[in-house]
């Protein structure tokens, strides 16, 4: 006879309240060990005041040695644009060859100043890596860097042999062919192409991405008052909301203020830089038609001072 749906109900909730410590039970708690002792102790679950109380406080200084200055990041990427203007397709050098020969099929590919930065960033890191992808931390680091969107920005790379600095014209060709492949597959708006050599290797790499915004100025530097000016245009008719936040010290973070006199798409933010930080991070985000919650289109690296370097010196 089968077992009715009440009588296994009610087993199973007795083998709950036995598993979850309910009802009466001969054994000791198997974390006791050996020696015996003591049942566990049960913590209560924090009533709702008391959850809003722990969720009030802020995070102390006490909590990390009292040391809550920002660190500066330890990376410098060279060659920043400082403006986000795109790039001739031609440019002198490897890189120049390459990114010609890769957009040439594409009438309306945009060379970007940004990924290019990107590019050539990662193509060193690529190198100094043993032709490994770069770390996480660092990529992040050179997005911001270079003024380049935080998500959606593709790579493809490859190594090769190189004489005095440069691949053979064959070498060339083959990575010509192999970016116009990638790109025709992919379709991006916006491309950059960066190159890197040490010794007898190589690494060629190529970014894309399809541009969702269009920034006035890709490394803002704070005014006397420690605020950070940030203006630009969402490329999306869709956008309904413009927003930014900038961390402060190690621990705290502030809003920006979005200027009600410019019209969406494009925006002004005004952003409080620490008194006491060199640098800081600008996360801008946005909503578009339908969201619920908003996404993060770049993240920006804001000085108090116009030299990465000097901050390290």
């Amino acid at each position: 006879m089968r077992p009715s749906c009440r009588s296994s109900l009610v087993s199973f909730l007795a083998l709950l309240l036995v598993a979850c410590g309910g009802g009466s039970s001969s054994g000791r708690d198997s974390r006791e060990g050996r020696g015996g002792g003591s049942a566990l102790t049960r913590a209560p679950f924090p009533d709702r005041e008391a959850t809003s109380q722990l969720a009030a406080r802020h995070a102390s200084e006490d909590m990390f040695g009292g040391d809550t200055a920002l660190v500066p990041f330890p990376w410098v990427v060279a060659d920043v644009p400082t403006s986000p203007t795109p790039i001739p397709h031609r440019r002198e050098g490897v890189a120049g060859d390459l990114l010609a020969a890769s957009v040439e099929p594409f009438e309306n590919l945009v060379a970007n100043d940004a990924l290019r930065c990107v590019a050539g960033a990662l193509a060193r890191a690529t190198l100094e890596s043993g032709g490994k992808a770069p770390e996480s931390a660092y990529r992040r680091y050179a997005l911001a860097e270079c003024g380049a969107p935080s998500g959606g920005v593709a790579t493809q790379w490859y190594t090769f042999s190189v004489t005095d600095g440069a691949p053979s014209s064959s070498q060339g060709e083959t990575g010509g062919a192999s970016f116009r492949e990638v790109i025709g597959e992919r379709m991006p708006g916006a491309i950059g192409v960066g190159y890197a050599s040490e010794g007898s290797t190589g690494v060629a790499l190529l970014a894309m991405v399809e541009p969702a915004l269009r920034l006035d100025e890709v490394r803002p530097v704070a005014d006397a008052q420690g605020r950070v000016q940030v203006r630009g245009e969402v490329l999306s008719p869709e956008v309904t909301w413009v927003g930014a936040a900038i961390n402060q010290g190690a621990l705290a973070t502030a809003d920006c203020q979005i200027a009600d006199t410019v019209p969406l798409p494009r925006f002004w933010l005004t952003c409080p830089m620490g008194a006491t930080d060199a640098e800081a991070r600008i996360s801008l985000r946005v909503l578009d038609g339908g969201d619920f919650l908003a996404r993060e289109l770049v993240s920006l690296t804001a000085r108090k001072t116009a030299s990465a370097e000097a901050l390290r010196e």
